[in-house]
Order: structure tokens, then C-alpha cells, then sequence
């Protein structure tokens, strides 16, 4: 039987949430896959409902601050629906300083934010001929 390692210590004993702890050094592409607004203990103790990102592999979810979800806003739209899909990676940005703690974890959105063409848009081959009649 193996001996638990600090790695199941957190997960069993630490937060739910995604930290810088959590990412490290690491750049962790992967894919949101829930988007909930859930109550949020402050450090006050007092709650506060907050938006929350699921993601694909990783067992702890994050908390978006206003940096996060500016990001994600600006790069997927106000639709919190629209983000569930988008590749992102993770990571821990160490010029950030809150609270006297050095390094914030933050989002970098892989999937670009789409734009409707205009016109629609056949693949019928009929619809695709150039003849020009004379």
C-alpha cells in the first residue's frame, strides 16, 4: 500500500478550488466544461455569490476574480453559456500581488470568440457556378 504524498493530503484536506498552489509552474491547457454561480465563503467569513469554471481533467474548479472573468468576457462574450467549450490554459501569473501574496492563477482563452459571416455560406455545387452569361 502506497504512502499518501502531500498531493493527497490537498486533495483531501484543502480547498475545492483551483490556487496558484494547485497550478504551480504548470501551464494546464484543457476545456471548460460547467459554468455555476455558487456561494463563496470570503476570507470575512461572510458569502458572496460568485461565478465558478468546471474544467475537463481537473478535479477542483475555479472561482473567478474580475481579472478571469474580464477574460473570459472579453474573449467569449457576457454569455457565460457561450464559454462552456473554449480551450483555455491555466496558469499562475507571479506579477500579481494581492494581499500581500504574490501570484494570481489566471486564464488565457485558446478558443478565439466567433464571428457570424455575412451572407450565407452553400457548398451546393450549383450554387457555385461562376458562368457568366452573356
Amino acid at each position: 500500500m502506497a504512502k499518501p504524498t502531500a498531493a493527497d493530503f490537498d486533495r483531501m484536506f484543502g480547498s475545492k478550488f483551483l490556487s496558484k498552489d494547485d497550478v504551480g509552474e504548470e501551464r494546464i491547457k484543457t476545456v471548460i466544461n460547467d459554468i455555476t454561480l455558487e456561494q463563496v465563503r470570503e476570507k470575512d467569513g461572510a458569502t458572496k455569490n460568485k461565478f465558478v469554471v468546471h474544467f475537463d481533467d481537473l478535479d477542483k474548479a475555479l472561482v473567478l476574480n474580475n481579472t478571469n472573468a474580464n477574460t473570459l468576457k472579453d474573449a467569449l462574450g457576457k454569455e457565460a453559456s457561450h464559454w462552456i467549450g473554449a480551450r483555455v490554459i491555466i496558469y499562475v501569473d507571479n506579477s500579481v500581488v494581492f494581499n500581500n501574496i504574490r501570484g494570481g492563477v489566471r486564464l488565457q482563452v485558446l478558443t478565439p470568440k466567433t464571428t457570424k459571416k455575412s451572407g450565407p455560406a452553400s457548398t451546393d455545387p450549383d450554387m457555385m457556378n461562376d458562368a457568366i452569361q452573356f
